[in-house]
């Protein structure tokens, strides 16, 4: 799921393939089109334009307003799948990486898939954005964390088990099964928030607020400075049933989208 630019909108696949527009105000409509197997999905930062990967498939760019294909590219990627949005010298581009039989690799297009071209990075390494939107990537080793502008070399070593993701203002965070961690930057010590059977995470885009879902269905928020788990729903407003498999802030931070078996949209 991906919310649509700065709206109170987001876009939603299922797993059989429809996309629907929710609107925390009006409700949800299906939208015409539909995609195959989808793995990850992200809006274009004006919420004009929606890149969909379809596992083991094809990244496709289409319209956030109906779904429509637009552009195509072949590259089966089988897990660990990020869509990142960057800025370059004109307009915007998008960083799609995740693992396939070969390793782990990452492939950058415009904003038009005119052209595309594709890399490989460290094994467990994640591609994010920095403060100005400038491509970067990272990952944890035994050694610590190492953190570079894309096409720079990152630290050797056997990687970290946790499953890295960039958040606002260029905060690394790692998810694994006792909890979630983040790295200020190379230079400061990580902070970790206690949780158990951590199965989603998702930083809000200031990089202030954490939410954490679980396996048996719970949702918290935390404080990213202090890693405190300061409100935990579940029990008073209902979470959900099943494990939570996606999470999102909007982007101008006053809800939280949650998807399980259900898809429930929190404010607070």
């Amino acid at each position: 799921m991906s919310w649509i630019g700065t709206q109170e909108r987001l876009l939603v696949a299922t797993e059989e393939g429809e996309l629907i527009e929710v609107d925390v105000v009006f409700g949800s409509r299906t939208l015409p089109h539909t995609v195959e197997d989808p793995a990850e999905m992200s809006c274009s930062p004006d919420g004009q334009k929606l890149v969909v990967v379809e596992r083991a498939k094809n990244i496709s760019l289409r319209r956030s307003s109906d779904g429509q294909k637009i552009a195509e590219l072949h590259f089966p990627l089988l897990s660990d799948i990020t869509i990142t949005w960057f800025k370059r010298n004109e307009g915007w581009g998008v960083a799609v990486a995740g693992d396939d039989l070969e390793g782990r690799k990452v492939v950058l297009l415009p904003d038009d898939f005119s052209k595309h071209k594709v890399a490989k990075i460290p094994p467990r390494a994640a591609i994010g954005v920095d403060a100005v939107g400038a491509l970067q990537y990272g990952r944890v080793t035994q050694e610590g964390v190492s953190i570079a502008s894309f096409g720079k070399p990152l630290a050797i070593g056997a990687p970290s088990r946790h499953r890295l993701r960039f958040g606002g203002g260029g905060l690394l965070m790692g998810m694994a099964e006792g909890g979630v961690t983040l790295w200020p930057g190379v230079d400061r010590p990580p902070r970790t928030i206690i949780a158990y059977d951590v199965s989603a995470a998702t930083l809000d885009v200031k990089g202030e607020q954490v939410a954490v879902g679980t396996r048996t269905g719970d949702v918290s928020l935390s404080s990213a400075s202090t890693g405190a788990l300061e409100r935990a729903r579940p029990g008073k407003v209902g979470g959900h049933s099943s494990a939570v498999r996606a999470m999102a802030f909007s982007a101008r931070g006053r809800w939280l989208a949650t998807a399980a078996d259900e898809l429930r949209v929190w404010t607070f």
